[in-house]
């Protein structure tokens, strides 16, 4: 196995892959996107994703099923506001 295989490996086992926490990351994204509307969502996603070490695969896989609800709740916010 490379080095770069076994990097990769090892910091796929120190990420974390527990629903409960892809919850609060998706939290947190929405909360920013309400927040910082000039930043995109990757760029949230991967702050978000990196500061709480959720497993890329798995997070993303995550927010994708719930992207209608993110955009539902991040428009609603917008046109309340008036």
């Amino acid at each position: 196995m490379s080095l770069a295989a076994m990097v990769r490996e090892n910091t796929l086992r120190e990420t974390i892959t527990d629903e409960r926490m892809y919850q609060a990351g998706l939290l947190q994204i929405v909360t920013k996107m309400r927040a910082e509307k000039r930043r995109s969502f990757e760029e949230l996603f991967a702050e978000v994703q990196g500061k709480l070490r959720l497993h890329p695969a798995g997070f993303r896989s995550y927010v994708n099923a719930n992207m209608n609800t993110v955009m539902a709740t991040v428009k609603k916010s917008g046109s309340s506001r008036g």
